[in-house]
């Protein structure tokens, strides 16, 4: 009804009661619930906005008591879960949880209970098993009744928490990988002016877990003579003109002791200006003294190949060139360069018979010969030759090829052929022989 007074619609509700001791009489009672109506309008679409937004939440949205008893639960959260709306009025937090985590449920409870709120990572099995990951964050509240209930909003971090353990798995495998390869990473950031080594890098370099590096003090750890101003500039380079760098250097280690390492480094840029340069920082000293050894050994081997007097050569065990003295290609007209890694088959038409002295020798035989007749490009006749077969092995069970020694005795031949033919002896002294 519309009031006078206000110049306002107002909402009233009305009594009647009639008078007993007078017919006909009737009273009126109005009572003015314009605001108490108002309020309960309110009310009512606060408590609809409400529902609407716990059933359209896109996370888990529940309602539990203190024994677990779900008493309300949003659509998208069964659905997350695989159960119906008929199935949620069974549910029960202890039933949904790993059996694993029932004691954290009970300490769930006693925090909700002592602080009237919980947030963390909690873990749910679905209706097919299959385990899920919650971030939630729980408040303790009252119902009409006043009874304790827990307010819970979730969201599903499944994906998230496997990828995360992946992740951790992948790191933990690298981690050990890097530790067994020796391998440490190295950040240095210009922006600001702070060098990070992995714990491996200090490793390497044999100073404490807390140490903490500085560009200057790291570039120091180098070899001062021949390392140093190598590391110097390529580190200069990187940052000014953008150039990467990978090197094997020698550092002094924090005790003192001398190693060589690989050092990698990659400048990054933004907008054309270096802001970090990071890296690899590698312990590669049994390698690198083994590389240096093997090459100093080859050298030498080589030098005593080359210059040995007597034709040598050696052969893998497929009868290709390894090497081959100086002699050896000077003998049989070759140059070294021409037949390294060539087979001696292609080289020369070698006899059925011949061959099998070969194999029988790669199977560990030697062999050997005084005087071998054949002619070679080097001369117009047939020439003599002493020459002797032997495996050589790679360790004492594997062979790894062949070793053919060669000595042209041509001439040795003719002389002792010489020294056979019967002289003749001279009339005189025959004489003078037979006056004795």
């Amino acid at each position: 009804m519309y009031s006078p007074e206000s110049q306002e619609e107002k909402l009233v509700e009305w009594y009647t009661k009639s008078n007993l001791k007078i017919d006909n009489e009737i009273f009126f009672f109005g009572r003015d619930i314009t605001l108490e109506n108002s309020k309960k309008v309110e009310l009512e679409n606060s408590e609809r906005k409400f529902r609407n937004f716990f059933n359209s939440s896109l996370g888990l949205m529940t309602i539990h008591d203190l024994d677990g008893n779900i008493l309300s639960i949003n659509k998208k959260g069964l659905e997350s879960m695989g159960y119906s709306e008929n199935e949620a009025k069974d549910l029960n937090l202890k039933k949904i949880i790993p059996k694993s985590n029932q004691k954290e449920y009970q300490t769930y409870i006693e925090t909700i209970l002592s602080k009237k709120q919980d947030s963390g990572l909690m873990s749910l099995i679905k209706k097919d098993g299959s385990l899920t990951y919650w971030l939630y964050s729980n408040i303790l509240d009252k119902d009409n009744e006043g009874n304790p209930v827990v307010m819970s909003t979730a969201v599903d971090m499944t994906q998230r928490t496997l990828l995360e353990r992946d992740l951790n798995r992948v790191r933990q495998l690298l981690d050990h990988t890097y530790e067994v390869a020796n391998v440490g990473g190295w950040k240095y950031d210009l922006v600001k002016q702070k060098l990070i080594w992995a714990d491996i890098t200090k490793k390497i370099h044999e100073v404490e877990p807390d140490y903490e590096p500085n560009v200057e003090t790291a570039l120091h750890f180098y070899e001062a003579k021949s390392s140093y101003p190598k590391i110097k500039k390529a580190f200069k380079d990187a940052v000014e003109k953008g150039i990467e760098y990978d090197m094997e250097l020698q550092i002094v280690t924090q005790k003192g002791k001398t190693i060589w390492v690989r050092c990698k480094g990659i400048p990054e840029f933004v907008n054309g200006e270096c802001v970090s340069v990071f890296g690899i920082f590698q312990d590669i000293d049994e390698r690198k003294r083994y590389t240096l050894e093997l090459a100093r050994q080859k050298a030498i081997f080589e030098t005593f190949i080359n210059h040995v007097p007597a034709s040598v050569a050696m052969f893998d065990n497929e009868m290709n060139y390894l090497t081959l003295s100086n002699q050896w290609s000077d003998e049989f007209a070759i140059k070294k360069k021409n037949v390294i890694g060539k087979s001696h088959y292609e080289m020369y038409d070698v006899p059925a018979e011949r061959k099998a002295i070969y194999d029988a020798c790669l199977q560990g035989q030697n062999y050997s010969n005084e005087d071998t007749i054949y002619r070679t490009p080097k001369y117009d006749t047939d020439q003599h030759y002493s020459w002797a077969i032997h495996p050589w092995y790679i360790n004492k069970k594997q062979i790894g090829g062949l070793i053919m020694f060669s000595q042209n005795i041509t001439e040795s031949v003719k002389k002792n052929r010489e020294l056979k033919k019967p002289k003749r002896t001279p009339i005189s002294l025959v004489k003078r022989s037979q006056s004795f």
